[in-house]
C-alpha cells in the first residue's frame, strides 16, 4: 500500500507507518496469519471485567512524533506508566464500520489494509492482544513490547529440574530490566520467579520475586545448655516453644512483646502504617506454612564462628514478615501489574516497579521494613 492509497484512506502516512507497516507484515507472518479465537476469546475476557468499551470511535490524524491512546478504560493514563508515554484524549464518534470489520481480516488487498489500520487507530486497545496486530496496537498506544526476544544470559546448577520453574526463569530473564540470572538446585515453581531463582534487575525490584513472606528465613541458635537437656528435660524445651511463639493462620499474643524494630517508622508505607497494630501483636510468632520451630543437636565438625569441633544443643527456626509482610507484596505487586500493563499473561507476576519512582522507593523501604521485622520475629 502507497501513500496515496493511505491518504485516499484518511490514514496519515510518514515514518512512524512506515514503522507500522514493516510491524504488520511481520506480526501477520509470524502469527500463521490468523489465530483470532484467542485474541477475542481474552477480550471478551475483559470486557467482562468491564474493561472493553465500544466507543465508535474514528482515527485521528497524527503525525510521526505524536502517540494515540483510546478511551478504553483499561488503557487511561492513570493505569499506564506514565514513563511509556502516550496522551490520552476523547475521539470523537465514527468509524465504526472499519472497527467491526476489522477482526475478521485475513485478506491482503489495500482496501483491507486500510480497514485494518483505520480500526487500529480507532480503537488500538481493542487489538493488545491479537495474535497479528499487538505489536502495532501497541506502537500506536505507546506501549512498546515489554519483553525481549532472548533472554538475557542465566546460569543452572544442578538438575534436573522442573521443566516449569527453568521455564520461570527463562521468562524472567526476558524482562527489559533483567540483567543476569542464576538457578538453584532446589529450584520450584514460585510465583512469577522460581524459588531457588535469582534474578539481578537494573533500577527496578519485582515484589513478587522479593517474595510473598517478604525475607522469611532460617536461624540457627546454639544454646549454652548440654545436649542431655533433649532426653532429660523434653518436656521443658516443649512448653518453652509453645509459650514463646504462636502457629497458625493469624496466630498472635494478647500480650505486645518488645523489640527495636517496632521504634522504627512504620509510615514510610500506607500498608505499614495500617498494619502496625497488627504486626506488633504477631511479633516473636511463627505462623503457618512450612514455618517451624525445633530443639536438636547441632554437630560440627571443624571450627565454626568460634565454636569448637563437637555436639550442641540448637534451636532452628523457620518465620518471616507474617501478614503485614504479605500485604505488602499483594499491595505493590497489583499496582506493579497495574503500571505494566503490556506483560503476557503468563509474567504478569513479573511486573515491577521502577526504582526512581515513588511507589518503587515506596515499595523499597516498605520491605526493608520487613526484612528487619522478620529477623526480629
Amino acid at each position: 500500500m502507497n501513500s496515496k492509497q493511505l491518504s485516499a484512506a484518511g490514514i496519515p502516512y510518514g515514518p512512524a507507518m512506515d514503522e507500522a507497516l514493516r510491524l504488520l507484515s511481520a506480526s501477520r507472518k509470524a502469527a500463521g496469519l490468523d489465530d483470532r479465537r484467542g485474541w477475542q476469546d481474552r477480550r471478551k475476557h475483559r470486557a467482562k471485567k468491564g474493561k472493553v468499551t465500544d466507543t465508535g470511535a474514528e482515527p485521528i490524524a497524527t503525525d510521526s512524533s505524536t502517540t494515540l491512546a483510546s478511551t478504553d478504560p483499561a488503557n487511561s493514563a492513570s493505569e499506564r506508566n506514565p514513563s511509556q508515554g502516550g496522551v490520552a484524549e476523547d475521539i470523537p464518534a465514527a468509524a465504526t464500520s472499519a472497527t467491526d470489520a476489522s477482526p475478521d481480516m485475513a485478506l491482503d488487498p489495500p482496501a483491507t489494509l486500510a480497514l485494518v489500520l483505520q480500526a487500529l487507530g480507532a480503537k488500538p486497545s481493542d487489538y493488545e492482544f491479537h495474535p497479528v496486530y499487538s505489536k502495532l496496537a501497541r506502537l500506536i498506544i505507546g506501549q512498546p513490547d515489554l519483553v525481549r526476544e532472548e533472554p538475557v544470559p542465566w546460569r543452572q546448577w544442578g538438575g534436573p529440574l522442573e521443566p516449569e520453574s527453568v521455564a520461570q526463569m527463562r521468562h524472567a530473564c526476558r524482562l527489559p530490566v533483567a540483567v543476569c540470572g542464576a538457578l538453584m538446585p532446589d529450584a520450584h515453581v514460585g510465583y512469577g520467579l522460581p524459588i531457588g531463582g535469582v534474578l539481578a534487575t537494573q533500577g527496578a525490584v519485582i515484589p513478587y520475586a522479593v517474595g510473598v513472606d517478604i525475607a522469611c528465613r532460617m536461624k540457627l541458635t546454639v544454646l549454652d545448655l548440654p545436649v542431655s537437656h533433649l532426653e532429660r528435660r523434653r518436656d521443658r524445651l516443649r512448653r518453652a516453644i509453645e509459650e514463646e511463639t504462636r502457629f497458625g493462620m493469624g496466630a498472635s499474643f494478647s500480650q505486645r512483646r518488645q523489640h527495636a524494630v517496632m521504634d522504627r517508622d512504620w509510615s514510610v508505607s500506607s500498608v505499614t502504617q495500617s498494619l502496625k497494630d497488627k504486626a506488633w501483636a504477631q511479633l516473636g510468632t511463627s505462623g503457618s506454612g512450612n514455618h517451624f520451630v525445633e530443639f536438636g543437636v547441632l554437630t560440627l565438625h571443624e571450627c565454626v564462628n568460634g565454636l569448637e569441633p563437637g555436639e550442641y544443643l540448637a534451636l532452628l527456626s523457620h518465620s518471616g514478615s507474617r501478614g503485614t509482610g504479605a500485604s505488602v507484596c499483594q499491595y505493590y505487586s497489583k499496582l506493579a501489574t497495574e503500571l505494566c500493563p503490556g506483560l503476557p499473561s503468563n509474567m504478569r507476576r513479573l511486573a515491577w516497579l521502577d526504582l526512581k519512582s515513588e511507589a518503587g522507593q515506596e515499595y523499597w523501604a516498605a520491605m526493608n521494613l520487613m526484612g528487619d521485622y522478620a529477623a526480629a520475629n
